[in-house]
């Protein structure tokens, strides 16, 4: 199975929290999109091993324009803090 990522914002509803997948973003050039708790994030989906505070996870993302022209961003990102979705145990 192959790893992916999806990406989302926060929802809630009669008082449970989820998160929805954003399925399309129609930003404008030059805008800023912030990925921060409680907003926009990634959620990395499938895994092959279990994330741990203190390592890095290697993303590509993919950004494709209006013409259909994609952009390939090379990510390298430290997982800082512990996810809700992760017990205690995984995620030391």
């Amino acid at each position: 199975m192959k790893s992916t990522i999806s990406y989302g914002y926060p929802y809630a509803s009669a008082g449970i929290e989820t998160a929805l997948p954003v399925i399309e973003n129609k930003s404008t050039p030059g805008q800023t999109l912030e990925f921060k708790a409680g907003g926009y994030h990634l959620m990395l989906m499938d895994l092959k091993q279990p994330v741990r505070v203190g390592f890095e996870v290697q993303l590509t993302l993919v950004f494709e324009g209006k013409d259909g022209k994609r952009e390939s961003v090379y990510v390298h990102a430290p997982i800082a803090n512990k996810s809700p979705h992760v017990s205690s145990t995984d995620n030391k």
